[in-house]
């Protein structure tokens, strides 16, 4: 596996319809805001302890992350998409 294989892989993933859409701009601090808002009212309203609320609460929000693995066992060896969401609403 090589550079030119591994991103002619993520590009023929991402720009996948059924399962991908490109957006014009990066929506993870409008998310984040939603986020805290639902957060905030369930806590306000008993749903769940202060713990809890500064688990779901972040206050540096990241975009995902996207890379993939090979997968070796397979014909042609597809990549498996992997999306990490640390960090992330």
């Amino acid at each position: 596996m090589d550079r030119d294989w591994y991103i002619y892989e993520c590009n023929r993933q991402l720009n996948d319809n059924k399962f991908y859409k490109q957006l014009d701009e990066d929506m993870t601090n409008k998310i984040n805001k939603r986020v805290n808002i639902y957060v905030k009212r369930m806590h306000s309203d008993g749903y769940i302890n202060d713990k809890t609320k500064q688990y779901l609460t972040c206050d540096d929000p990241k975009p995902c992350r996207f890379y993939i693995f090979p997968k070796i066992y397979k014909a042609g060896n597809p990549g498996r998409p992997i999306v990490s969401s640390n960090s992330h609403p």
